[in-house]
């Protein structure tokens, strides 16, 4: 078997080619693939962890927007439960109101609370200060006065009503009611 020269030649150069082509593909572009499957698999991991992180983000902006909502319904709270130094100034409250509804205040005076036993926890978050209120007028401004007094800005809760009717004015009427509002004890 004789070979030409010139098929010598071309012979050679397509071994050597194919030789330089095992060679690229074995040290060269296997390598770059193994690393473009790796990087493949770390931005997999990489967009995982960021959806979780947005994931997380958004939790954190709802809890507190409902942290900021729930600072401010406590404000709101605390507004409606007076500090124990503005005692007097309710009390005046309470006179206004019954001025606005055409009741005239008799007698307005703190009582003093017994404590009882078991009732009052040390860890109770207020604390009850009940208020006695003897006053006179109509029926409807009484209901008024009651009303405007459930529904102040101040927290009070009515806990007893006396109502009697007044034999001299028959249409005006006695009345005694217990109130209570509640300081907050922190």
């Amino acid at each position: 078997m004789n070979i030409r020269t010139p098929d010598k030649k071309f012979l050679v150069i397509v071994i050597s080619g194919a030789v330089l082509f095992a060679l690229d593909i074995f040290f060269i572009l296997r390598p770059l693939i193994n690393k473009t499957m790796d990087l493949r698999s770390q931005i997999v991991s990489v967009k995982k962890n960021i959806a979780n992180l947005e994931q997380q983000i958004q939790v954190l902006d709802a809890t507190q927007q409902r942290m900021t909502a729930l600072k401010g319904q406590a404000a709101e709270c605390e507004k409606k439960f007076p500090k124990n130094e503005e005692i007097p100034s309710l009390l005046e409250n309470i006179s206004a109101t019954a001025a606005k509804s055409g009741v005239d205040i008799v007698a307005i005076r703190p009582v003093k609370k017994e404590p009882q036993a078991g009732k009052e926890k040390a860890n109770d978050l207020f604390h009850e200060i009940p208020i006695e209120i003897l006053a006179k007028g109509g029926y409807h401004q009484l209901g008024q006065f009651i009303n405007r007094l459930e529904v102040s800005a101040r927290f009070m809760e009515v806990k007893g009503i006396d109502l009697i009717r007044d034999p001299a004015f028959p249409r005006r009427h006695n009345l005694k009611l217990l109130v209570s509002t509640y300081i907050l004890k922190i």
